[in-house]
């Protein structure tokens, strides 16, 4: 079975059929279902959460402040190079990370089974002795802070060199394309709650207007009344059905 479109033209299609369209007139104009939309997103977002994604982010030596995109709405964590595997991200620095042929070369001296051509046993213990303690003072104070206004992220303290960083975050841009059923069904049903609730406020506007014969009330009330039920219901089922918003805290050793 084919997947069906889920998009925000099929969405605002969906509405419009919901409320009556065509055969009922529904006063809802492309800019009222473009606002609905958009509150939709919105209410996702402080509801359920952002959509999770990760970008590689250079930086020179000295440098504290690095500019995210403005698609960041938090970020979750900031992960340093000696934080995450070396081999998937810095295969260079796995060549000149363990200089076999001049640090320690081999003297010939000592038992001959933990030896090879290039160094002995203690060299190579003295290597990775050294890797430990540079992995472990490169890692040491590290700290970040995000503004979301500047969308910019300072690092503490300042790096003494080059390199990357792996920055996680939640993005507030949404693709509907890409939800799950279960969170689609969501998406729609709340948007239509909006739709409902921006209807019904039009509606108000009026008590009846006058057709052949006498006059023909509208459901202005009702509408309000049933979008803040929906309204009620979907944000407790969206608390309760979804994973909590990922959040970070700072924590005093």
């Amino acid at each position: 079975m084919p997947k069906l479109e889920f998009n925000e033209e099929q969405v605002q299609k969906k509405i419009l059929l919901k409320l009556g369209a065509p055969f009922l007139c529904v006063e809802l104009t492309k800019d009222h279902l473009d606002q609905i939309l958009d509150t939709a997103c919105r209410w996702w977002l402080d509801n359920v959460g952002g959509t999770p994604k990760g970008v590689l982010k250079q930086f020179v030596k000295g440098q504290q402040d690095i500019q995210l995109g403005r698609d960041v709405e938090d970020v979750i964590e900031v992960i340093f190079e000696n934080q995450f595997p070396f081999q998937l991200y810095f295969p260079e620095l796995l060549e000149s990370a363990v200089p076999w042929p001049g640090l320690y070369p081999g003297n010939g001296q000592g038992n001959d089974a933990f030896q090879s051509d290039q160094m002995p046993y203690s060299g190579l213990v003295q290597v990775f002795q050294h890797l430990e303690l540079s992995r472990r003072v490169l890692s040491a104070d590290r700290d970040w802070d995000f503004d979301n206004w500047s969308k910019i992220l300072k690092i503490f303290p300042s790096r003494s060199r080059s390199g990357s960083i792996l920055v996680r975050y939640l993005s507030n841009e949404l693709d509907l394309s890409c939800m799950l059923a279960a969170e689609q069904q969501l998406f729609y049903e709340y948007a239509l709650a909006e739709a409902m609730e921006t209807l019904g406020h039009i509606r108000s506007k009026f008590d009846s207007f006058p057709v052949p014969g006498g006059e023909r009330s509208l459901n202005g009330q009702y509408l309000l009344d049933k979008a803040e039920t929906e309204k009620e219901r979907l944000r407790i089922r969206a608390h309760e059905r979804f994973m909590p918003i990922p959040f970070h805290t700072d924590t005093a050793d």
